[in-house]
């Protein structure tokens, strides 16, 4: 179809309808896959699958129109074998643009023989973007990355190796530096069988596990989600909490009455 649509919603209903004009055309076949738009400037960046480029819209959010600026390519200059764009995303700030690539031609293909990348570009005055660097997700086929809401991290997802790659955004340079505990294996979800209390999905209980046959993980905290630890003013702090909020004796709440004296008239 290569379009992409806009759509109007009605605030009251949340109904959707399709804007007038409805849509802006792309170049054929190229498959828009996502945008992205940037946080604080009226562009709109959109990722092609099938031709791994990336388009640079001007955008009125008045009238909902898009009007194309610049097209080039989410891959390296030297790339000359079929590759898929995946991602995009703009970072918080609004200086720079990431793209994934994944190399093959299509999910049926194990992936390369060229690697797979994260495209880094700059956001120009003009809005239009300038390529710095493609980086290797360590991986086959990045279907997917997300941004750290403080733009310091990206954290890129190979679908075929079941890994997850982090990088750290060196401000200024524009570039991606892998983290040392990177790339770290997705463990795959426990199966559900007859006996499931809880549901399917990593970290849940079974009622077929007993509580003594659980194993805790001691496996270190990735120092990216490890919480600063607690100072010893906080920790006797928590302590008078939990003694503030404890519960009554359960034996106090099954004592019974006392008995009533008998009096003899």
């Amino acid at each position: 179809m290569d379009r992409v649509f806009v759509a109007t919603l009605d605030s009251t209903t949340g109904a959707l309808a399709l804007n007038d004009p409805g849509w802006v055309r792309t170049r054929e076949a190229e498959g828009p896959r996502h945008i992205a738009f940037h946080p604080h400037r009226p562009l709109a960046y959109v990722v092609n699958e099938l031709r791994s480029t990336v388009h640079t819209y001007r955008w009125n959010a008045e009238a909902g129109t898009l009007t194309p600026l610049q097209t080039l390519a989410s891959t390296e200059p030297s790339t000359t074998g079929d590759t898929r764009a995946a991602e995009i995303a703009v970072s918080p700030r609004g200086g720079h643009v990431y793209a994934s690539n994944r190399s093959g031609a299509g999910d049926s293909t194990p992936g390369g023989p060229d690697p797979d990348t994260l495209g880094v570009f700059t956001v120009e005055h003009h809005g239009g973007l300038k390529p710095v660097s493609w980086v290797s997700t360590q991986g086959i086929r990045p279907r997917f990355f997300g941004l750290e809401p403080s733009g310091r991290r990206l954290f890129a997802a190979n679908e075929v190796t079941d890994t997850i790659v982090g990088y750290t955004l060196v401000t200024g340079a524009a570039t991606c530096t892998p983290s040392a505990s990177s790339p770290r294996p997705v463990p795959p979800p426990p199966s559900c069988g007859a006996g499931c209390e809880y549901g399917s999905g990593p970290g849940l209980l079974h009622r077929s596990q007993p509580p003594k046959a659980l194993k805790r993980n001691r496996s270190p905290t990735p120092a990216l989600a490890r919480d600063p630890p607690l100072t010893a003013a906080k920790q006797s702090a928590n302590r008078r909490d939990r003694r503030r909020h404890r519960a009554p004796d359960s034996r106090l709440r099954c004592a019974r009455p006392p008995r009533r004296e008998q009096v003899h008239r």
